[in-house]
């Protein structure tokens, strides 16, 4: 029995002995906030000099060792430098795997272990990817190097969606299914691992994962620096991975700057051939005709020259017609969307082998002349490839709107292609088709899909907002 229950009253026994069990456990949690300082209490019993003890006094009395303290001080500041550096190591970079890279070194400093992994998670595509890897056997795990997210337990996943830390203090354990990706790390020599979340604009983004060679529990001061470094690491890998965007966005926007210069050069090549081909001939043919027609005004022969005149001149203004649609339909600003896609499709129709059919659905409102400019050279764009490269013998073209959305189908029975293949040529600049179509449309606030495979013919849908006005004026 302690010593105070021998000088106590039986009905203050028990009270006093709860008061005395509350203050050591208060003087418990000082030493755990101290960082290890020894906390002692001495208890006492003041009485009155002519009577019984009145009441107990427990006094918390705090021992602190001066060379224990010292070493906290000494790993928290070394930890603070640490972290300083990571933090200067990882504003320096603009890539995720130089992100990453900068952050192991002194991640292993703080939480000394037999291997570290920063993993990107992309939730889109099941995968996870190793953006790098330090330590024992790190050689094996390449940046770049994923698999996909079934390779890790479905409940290691859903607590890192969560925002919780998994930590598996035995990978032997039999009551504890293991995952895939563990197996080849355990035969390397890993026995315990930590996975800690990296969430970023509320949605994971990754996992910093400490790997140890040895069974037990991590030090909590490792997995306290883990969580540090994995909010840090999170931060700096999304802002890495907007600045790749942004700079691939600026890269993409100057090669298409420079690929539609190139196909302004080719058009006006294009312009200057067809003029001197074909008008240029045709008026020096009919040069040839008048003058061999005024030489001998009385023969026969001049009527025929003349004649022969008159059916070069319609021919030429034919061509020079479809030469002015080609560049701007004068339709397109005088009556609207509607007319000019008819017209032109039915030009098309006069031109080409095959047949060419044009349809509107519904009623086609007044649109913005940049919408209307769009879907017209989407329109065109698509028709001249069925014709030049698809072979297509019959071609489709559909005109709707739908509340507020203008919508074009272009279909045809010709060859097809390989639609990533066309676009992946089109970005190393064999191809502008595909592209400028869809950029036109994206410039216009729409999009544009493309469905097609070899021997299955080409669908192109194109899609445009329209304005509230826009849907009620009719063409």
């Amino acid at each position: 029995m302690p010593q105070y229950k021998r000088i106590l009253e039986p009905d203050d026994s028990l009270h006093v002995h709860g008061e005395v069990r509350d203050a050591r456990d208060r003087i418990y949690t000082r030493e755990l906030e101290t960082g290890g300082a020894a906390v002692g209490d001495e208890i006492r019993h003041p009485s009155d000099p002519d009577g019984p003890v009145v009441r107990l006094v427990g006094a918390p009395n705090e021992v602190t060792d001066p060379g224990r303290s010292d070493d906290a001080l000494r790993r928290y500041a070394d930890r603070l430098g640490n972290l300083q550096d990571l933090d200067r190591a990882i504003l320096a970079s603009t890539d995720p795997v130089e992100v990453a890279r900068a952050a192991l070194g002194p991640l292993r400093r703080l939480a000394p272990c037999w291997q570290t992994r920063v993993l990107s998670i992309d939730l889109d595509t099941g995968r996870a990817t190793v953006l790098a890897a330090e330590g024992e056997s790190a050689e094996r795990f390449p940046a770049g190097a994923d698999f996909p997210l079934e390779d890790l337990s479905s409940g290691e996943v859903e607590a890192l969606c969560a925002g919780r830390d998994v930590v598996v203090e035995d990978v032997g354990d039999p009551g504890r299914a293991r995952p895939r990706q563990v197996d080849g790390l355990v035969a390397l020599g890993m026995r315990s691992y930590c996975h800690v979340p990296m969430p970023a604009g509320g949605q994971l983004i990754g996992c910093l994962s400490l790997l140890s060679d040895r069974l037990g529990p991590f030090a909590q001061e490792s997995l306290e620096v883990a969580r540090e470094v994995a909010d840090m690491l999170a931060i700096a890998i999304r802002h890495a991975r907007l600045f790749t965007e942004v700079r691939t966005r600026r890269d993409e926007l100057r090669d298409l700057a420079r690929r539609l210069l190139r196909a302004e050069e080719d058009e006006r090549r294009r312009i200057a051939g067809e003029l001197h081909d074909e008008i240029g001939q045709a008026l020096t043919a009919m040069k040839l005709n008048i003058q061999a027609a005024l030489r001998d005004q009385a023969a026969p022969a001049g009527s025929l020259l003349l004649e022969e005149c008159i059916g070069l001149i319609d021919r030429t203004t034919g061509q020079v017609r479809d030469l002015s649609h080609s560049l701007r339909p004068s339709l397109l600003d005088d009556l609207g969307l509607l007319q000019a896609l008819r017209f032109y499709v039915t030009g098309f129709a006069r031109r080409s082998i095959g047949t060419a059919e044009f349809t509107a659905v519904g009623t086609i409102g007044r649109t913005d002349p940049d919408v209307a400019t769009a879907c017209f050279r989407v329109a065109q764009e698509a028709l001249t490839n069925a014709m030049r490269h698809a072979a297509a013998s019959y071609v489709m073209v559909e005109l709707a709107q739908m509340d507020d959305v203008l919508r074009l189908t272009i279909t045809d029975n010709g060859c097809g292609f390989d639609v990533a293949e066309a676009e992946a040529r089109a970005w190393d600049g064999s191809s502008l088709g595909v592209l400028g179509m869809r950029e036109r449309a994206a410039m216009a606030g729409g999009g544009l899909t493309i469905e097609s495979a070899p021997g299955r013919g080409t669908t192109v849908r194109a899609t445009f907002p329209l304005s509230p006005n826009e849907t009620t004026d009719r063409e």
